[in-house]
């Protein structure tokens, strides 16, 4: 008898690690290559200011991907992110010289008007969202490059605090859950997820 449930048991995780071979080999990899250059770098991939210049340089596409699941999960793509965070960026800041209280609704405004475009663009004009929204991304940055006239736009010095690990990793997190409760447990998740 005790033999038999473990042939089952040693079968089912046999069965379970061929089932999900192809999303543990890219995870080992990924494992494989960090130890790899870590151990050839002396050590110096794992610290502290590796960690958080990589999530200071992800912080801003991590926030934009997790409405970017909805959008993937009805089988459409959205190329336009660059262009959009890069405007939204551009008119905050310059909303940062009148009040650095605007600066939040300006770039969620922004935002929010750019992806209503793209989806009137897709679903009345049935255009494919691939090309729609990779043409959308050129036009944005071309209007940043207008606005800025190929400059830089600087930002109070007063809102520098807002440039902090501690708010970035809260934001992502809580921006993160309320996205994955949305995704998995609404009617809205629910139909994205039956579109696509």
């Amino acid at each position: 008898m005790k033999t038999d449930i473990k042939k089952h048991e040693n079968g089912g995780a046999k069965s379970w690690i061929k089932a999900h071979l192809s999303d543990i080999i890219p995870v080992l990899g990924l494992i494989l290559v960090l130890v790899f250059f870590n151990a050839v770098s002396g050590g110096k991939v794992f610290t502290k200011t590796n960690f958080n210049t990589l999530f200071n340089e992800a912080f801003s596409l991590l926030i934009v991907t997790y409405a970017l699941i909805f959008v993937m999960a009805q089988g459409k793509n959205d190329m336009s992110l660059g262009g959009v965070v890069a405007l939204a960026a551009a008119l905050a800041a310059h909303a940062s010289s009148i009040s650095g209280n605007l600066v939040l609704p300006v770039a969620l405004l922004v935002g929010l008007l750019c992806g209503l475009l793209n989806g009137l663009i897709v679903t009345e004009f049935r255009i494919d969202s691939f090309i729609a929204t990779i043409a959308m991304s050129f036009i944005l940055k071309g209007f940043v490059e207008l606005l800025l006239q190929s400059g830089v736009q600087s930002i109070p010095i007063k809102m520098m605090m807002l440039d902090s690990q501690q708010l970035k990793i809260t934001v992502a997190l809580v921006f993160g859950i309320i996205s994955f409760i949305l995704f998995k447990y609404t009617m809205f998740g629910k139909h994205c997820r039956a579109i696509g």
